[in-house]
């Protein structure tokens, strides 16, 4: 019976078969039941408000009464800390449950653009209004919970502090996410701000520390990339160079793939060694000295594939091996071929980073980056991004979000757009203006069986040497007239960069000569204008 005012009491059962299993529901587990349901467990949210309980735990205790008023009671317990290893944390069961298909169930919902991720956001969506009016428990509901709050402190945490992959549901209510930019939260009693203070609860407590925008782009990386889960960055380099600090100590040793961004090789070459951790470098199109290197211990082996700019294809799954034959860690820039084009962890590396500017973001004005791979890594690497103050900021992580329903269309177009150009350009090969094109999607490349293998297709980035060395390719740069000379890559804007000037700048003529990259080089980064435009355009600057 309703109380008078619009109170709806809870009834003594239905409390007291909450609170036992209260500590073990995933925070803020997301719902998907209909308004009615969410509305019938409001007293149940309230009595842990009675209770003094943090929102943490009144948000558990609101989602179970919603799925029991729907006749769900599936809450899967957590797992014990100790089976869980650093970072001592725990992660509920029901992201574990997902390791094997993660990744198939991300991009399956990616194709139906209907990927949404945060369960925070989530949330909102699927109870489509906000909750009001006032609740209260029924008899007895107090002592109930205050048995299960009792032993919270025998428990561990169930989520980490990074997005984790969520199953969608049902669209309602606002159908974009809110952006807030909000640096602090108030908090409702002292031990929801010690908890969350320690690091020891996920929620919203000091943007330094992680936000709601930032959560929900990492869940749908985590999901997309078949991950534990994912930690986002204010940039692609200070996710890949917080992927190595995070795990790297004065005295270890790192090797570093010849054929790497120059980021990345200028890190691991000017910073790294500042203190104390030797960087050797290895080809990593030469697996028999990568072999010979792994002799002596070795923390991270850290590569890419398709290599840049020279669309050079690594076999994978054969450098994951070694490493972890002797012990060493994968560190994987998967930046040029996101999936679906690309699979990196399942391939078997252990940790794959990506610059989200690129295709993540999608449009251009975006500066972000991401790691993704297994708990027990992503902890210090999410320690080391709170400590450094690397987060990626509400505004940026807002905008990945606007990108992702459109991430597979955007690859698609762009692939096919790609090996579209690349085979128009091998006329200007034989008429002498090229003196090689090279795309793993081309039949006749070197490395397109190896391509074919291990990618979804050849990629979104063509790359010519022009004849006429640098001087050639400056002349035939400067007539482009519809791709647009700039660096970067991914977006919908097609783009040509001369990596002498950009990307390995900062390696000597000697260096990029032994990493394969030509004087000559142009990379093409292919947008949305269309194949015909984009080989009018190259065609009419080689020939003027």
């Amino acid at each position: 019976m309703q109380p008078e005012g619009g109170d709806v009491a809870a009834t003594d059962d239905e409390l007291h078969a909450v609170a036992p299993r209260l500590l073990t529901v995933p925070l803020r587990q997301r719902s998907d039941a209909a308004g009615m349901a969410v509305h019938e467990a409001q007293p149940v949210r309230a009595a842990g408000t009675q209770l003094g309980l943090g929102a943490g735990e009144c948000e558990r205790i609101h989602d179970e009464a919603v799925r029991r008023r729907r006749g769900d009671g599936d809450v899967r317990q957590g797992m014990p800390c100790a089976d869980h290893g650093p970072p001592r944390r725990v992660v509920a069961a029901e992201q574990g449950d997902r390791l094997g298909s993660a990744g198939d169930v991300g991009i399956a919902e990616a194709q139906q653009g209907r990927v949404h991720g945060s369960s925070e956001f989530d949330s909102q969506r699927a109870h489509g209004a906000s909750f009001v009016g006032r609740a209260r428990p029924g008899k007895g509901a107090i002592g109930a919970l205050a048995s299960a709050a009792n032993s919270r402190h025998d428990r561990c945490m169930n989520e980490p502090l990074y997005g984790t992959p969520h199953a969608h549901g049902p669209l309602l209510g606002p159908l974009s996410p809110p952006l807030v930019r909000s640096t602090t939260a108030g908090q409702p009693d002292a031990e929801t701000l010690r908890a969350m203070g320690a690091g020891e609860r996920p929620g919203e407590f000091y943007q330094r520390l992680g936000h709601q925008n930032g959560r929900a782009f990492e869940s749908l990386v985590a999901s997309h990339e078949g991950a534990d889960g994912a930690v986002a960055f204010a940039s692609g380099m200070a996710a890949i160079s917080g992927a190595m600090a995070a795990h790297l100590a004065t005295g270890d040793r790192v090797l570093v793939a010849e054929e790497i961004y120059g980021g990345t090789s200028a890190f691991a070459t000017t910073d790294l060694v500042r203190f104390g951790v030797r960087v050797d470098r290895f080809s990593a199109l030469d697996l028999d000295g990568l072999r010979a290197q792994l002799q002596r211990p070795a923390k991270f082996v850290v590569f890419e594939s398709p290599i840049n700019p020279t669309l050079r294809v690594v076999d994978i799954a054969a450098v994951a091996k070694l490493a972890r034959a002797a012990g060493a860690l994968t560190l994987f820039d998967g930046t040029f071929a996101p999936p679906p084009v690309q699979w990196a962890l399942r391939l078997g590396v252990d940790l794959v980073a990506h610059s989200a500017t690129k295709f993540y973001g999608g449009h251009s004005d975006v500066l972000a980056g991401v790691v993704a791979g297994r708990h027990e890594l992503l902890g210090p690497i999410e320690a080391w991004r709170r400590r450094t103050g690397a987060v990626l900021a509400p505004d940026p992580a807002w905008l990945l979000l606007r990108s992702w329903p459109t991430l597979l269309l955007r690859l698609q177009a762009q692939q096919e757009a790609a090996l579209v150009l690349a085979r128009g350009l091998a006329d200007e090969v034989r008429a002498g203006r090229l003196v090689e094109v090279s795309y793993p999607g081309l039949p006749g490349d070197r490395d397109h069986e190896l391509a074919r293998r291990q990618m979804g297709g050849g990629g979104c980035v063509v790359t010519v040497e022009v004849a006429g060395g640098l001087p050639g390719a400056r002349r035939a740069f400067d007539r482009l007239q519809r791709i647009a000379r700039a660096p970067s890559l991914g977006g919908v804007e097609s783009l040509a960069t001369l990596p002498a000037f950009t990307t390995h700048a900062s390696l000597t003529p000697a260096q990029r000569r032994t990493a394969g990259i030509a004087d000559g080089l142009m990379r093409i980064a292919v947008g949305l204008e269309g194949a015909d435009v984009l080989l009018g355009d190259v065609r009419q600057a080689l020939q003027g």
